[in-house]
């Protein structure tokens, strides 16, 4: 496991580090048109995305056929990918966390109960969308994968806003949404580990 998660972590060095550049600029913006609190979903979705997009890199040189060879089950395979990906979006968490915080700071406008808000946001955004975006890469084309990502975010979103429409109390809802997401990511990374490895049989 410890090497398999070694990999991913050296394929995906470069872009992590371009992608840091990137959400520095967008999110310079962003925090000066709307909201520097808008900076911890960016972050968690951003550094998200990147492990996702290791599957069809995989796929592409090889590595997937390859990798079946090895001594190693085909869910050992898969759950390096969910806990890079889990490990990817705490890291995004924490980078937009410090960088909300300061930038809230030093504008005065630092709101404990709006932060804790989209701080709950990010968590179940990264949660649900990781739970459909991850067994999307793995079980279907390149270009389904794709199509599978962008319709993730869209559905986070909606099941979150119909969350806090059906619970009034904000905080509440977006409790209700982590364990949700909690549940949805822990559910599609063992159902994603054994369709992987029933392929390899």
């Amino acid at each position: 496991m410890r090497g398999l998660l070694v990999k991913d972590f050296y394929m995906i060095r470069s872009v992590v580090i371009m992608m840091t550049g990137v959400f520095l600029v967008i999110g310079a913006g962003l925090s000066y048109l709307v909201s520097p609190q808008v900076l911890l979903i960016l972050a968690t979705v951003m550094t998200g995305m990147v492990e996702a997009s290791t599957i069809n890199m995989d796929k592409t040189c090889g590595w997937t056929r390859l990798s079946a060879a090895f001594p190693v089950a085909g869910e050992r395979m898969v759950s390096s990918k969910y806990l890079m990906y889990l490990f990817l979006s705490v890291f995004g968490l924490l980078a937009g966390t410090v960088c909300s915080l300061t930038a809230l700071m030093v504008t005065g406008t630092l709101d404990y109960d709006n932060f804790v808000l989209f701080f709950c946001i990010s968590v179940t955004m990264a949660l649900l969308a990781g739970s459909l975006i991850l067994p999307c890469y793995f079980l279907l084309s390149e270009e389904k994968s794709v199509m599978g990502s962008m319709l993730a975010y869209p559905l986070s979103v909606a099941l979150i806003m119909g969350l806090t429409s059906v619970i009034r109390q904000r905080m509440a809802a977006l409790s209700v949404g982590m364990a949700v997401g909690a549940l949805a990511f822990t559910v599609s990374w063992v159902i994603a580990g054994k369709v992987v490895a029933a392929r390899e049989v």
